[in-house]
């Protein structure tokens, strides 16, 4: 049997504030996004606690931590996260892209005797458009 390996992205982005200061420049966001974690295998899965990281052109900006979980069979579960970070770049064009990053180990039990070990990444990009205070894009791979 062969084992897959779970699918790992963001989901919608809620903007709750966003303040920039080009002249600083610097901004304040925080959000509140998911986590989606799917489970593409015939069997229960658990994976172990770990960070996603949010970053501004490589620099780390904030960080959220996803609970340990165990979803079940073939579901997508879905972990609602609230990040907020600071960090001053220039901010005069009008748009802010972030990344995101994570990585989660996943246990997979097959036919509930054998227990195979996966890993999942995330890398995700989004662009926040500061005059509307709203994300303009988010891309996954």
């Amino acid at each position: 049997m062969k084992v897959k390996t779970p699918k790992v992205r963001l989901g919608n982005i809620d903007v709750q504030d966003f303040n920039a200061v080009p002249a600083a420049p610097s901004f304040d966001t925080s959000f509140i996004t998911q986590i989606r974690v799917k489970n593409t295998n015939w069997g229960p899965n658990e994976f172990d606690a770990a960070t996603a990281t949010f970053l501004y052109q490589g620099v780390a900006v904030g960080q959220i931590v996803i609970p340990k979980s165990k979803p079940g069979m073939r579901p997508t579960e879905k972990k609602s996260l609230l990040s907020s970070s600071n960090l001053g770049n220039e901010l005069s064009s009008g748009m802010l892209t972030l990344s995101s990053k994570a990585k989660l180990t996943d246990k997979v039990e097959l036919m509930l005797i054998m227990k195979k070990k996966k890993s999942a990444t995330m890398d995700c990009t989004m662009k926040f458009d500061l005059s509307s205070k709203a994300i303009q894009g988010l891309k996954c791979k």
